[in-house]
């Protein structure tokens, strides 16, 4: 009875050794499944790298940067626009009158 108790033990160690390893293989299969499954969704979202949104983020703050120095560059394009504009407008007013003044001229003629 005690080969039978020692055999019956070895056998049942041996089952449970395999049990284990089992377990623990398909705990690896299991975590690698979900592993791929997850990383190919994440691949469909269409994220950014992250290298991708720090150079846009360096763009963005040097923009930031940058823009009261342009405002005030603007600031100065609207004065000097306007400043044209009147000039322009003045020359045009006097060359309107230069031709009416001229046509004046051709009808008394």
């Amino acid at each position: 009875m005690d080969k039978n108790n020692k055999n019956l033990f070895d056998d049942l160690s041996s089952m449970t050794k395999s049990a284990i390893s089992g377990a623990i293989n398909m705990k690896r299969e299991l975590v690698s499944f979900i592993k791929e499954h997850v990383e190919q969704m994440i691949r469909g979202m269409n994220f950014v790298k992250r290298e991708e949104f720090e150079a846009l983020e360096r763009i963005v703050l040097e923009m930031r940067n940058d823009a009261p120095k342009a405002d005030g560059q603007d600031k100065q394009v609207k004065k000097k626009s306007a400043k044209l504009k009147s000039k322009t407008s003045d020359i045009a007013l006097k060359a309107n009158k230069k031709d009416a003044a001229n046509n004046d001229k051709e009808e008394k003629i």
